[in-house]
């Protein structure tokens, strides 16, 4: 769907300009005439499941009000207007990880992903999972402060009944192999290895396992190695391969204790080669 200029949803939201559209959704900047100041507005597709996105919106909402960090995006509301779901949010100026050539230098990776290492680690902390990790959900502001976004699909400590047991959610390149089989049931040790598969491709250019079918990459997860970084970027440094292989394991608990060492093994990355 397409909103004009002008519109005015909700006796309050004044469309400014359309920002982006997606499969489910399109973003607009809106000015919010009750607090007089610019926000985005998400709001779905009429071809969308509206049952479906409308709870993961309230979903979305409920997880944001216990994070308050400046690198997650603030959510603010969700609405409804003459039968369109919407959710407002900061308006952001800037573009995604994705949208970023890769491969990226050392130097814009480290300092990109500490700062979502804070985002991560401060959701980690709130109890929350974020299950999607990915650089299409990572944001870097014209400042270059970097927002994580997207807690749709987020999963709250202790939380049952919303994802099926043996269900995978997610995108499967991303995904870490205990979340292909059950996504239920992972810990916040699958967002490291979906953190991992981040740093790998924006270091390398593709993420280790890259094929054409699902089902090959869900099995690569689950049973192959990735080559070592240094076999396609000779200058990376070994450390960086280290931090990357330890993130990348198979066993949760074969990877780093939380987002703070890796923010720290990256530091000391950065320390040694600046």
């Amino acid at each position: 769907m397409h909103l004009p200029a002008g519109r005015l949803l909700a006796n309050r939201y004044e469309v400014v300009r359309e920002l982006g559209e997606g499969g489910m959704a399109s973003v607009y900047q809106v000015h919010d005439h009750v607090v007089d100041r610019h926000i985005a507005l998400k709001i779905l597709h009429r071809s969308a499941n509206p049952e479906l996105w409308a709870s993961r919106f309230r979903r979305e909402l409920a997880l944001a009000r216990d994070l308050n960090h400046r690198n997650i995006v603030r959510v603010f509301d969700i609405g409804e207007d003459k039968g369109d779901v919407f959710m407002t949010m900061e308006l952001l100026e800037g573009t995604s990880l994705a949208e970023l050539p890769m491969p990226m230098s050392l130097s814009a990776v480290l300092g990109h992903m500490v700062q979502a290492c804070a985002g991560l680690g401060a959701a980690h902390t709130a109890g929350i999972v974020h299950r999607d990790v990915k650089p299409a959900n990572l944001f870097v502001t014209t400042s270059g402060r970097v927002k994580v976004m997207d807690f749709g699909i987020a999963k709250a400590k202790g939380e049952k009944g919303r994802t099926a047991h043996g269900v995978m959610v997610g995108t499967p390149e991303y995904a870490a192999p205990e979340q292909c089989v059950d996504a239920a049931n992972v810990t916040f040790k699958a967002d490291m290895y979906s953190f991992g598969i981040c740093l790998y491709e924006m270091l390398t250019g593709a993420p280790p396992f890259d094929h054409e079918h699902i089902w090959a990459v869900l099995r690569a997860h689950a049973e192959d190695l990735p080559r070592a970084m240094t076999t396609l970027v000779p200058s990376l440094p070994k450390a960086m391969d280290d931090l990357v292989l330890r993130l990348l394991a198979k066993n949760p608990a074969d990877r780093p204790a939380d987002m703070a060492e890796v923010a720290s093994a990256l530091r000391a990355v950065a320390r040694e080669y600046r």
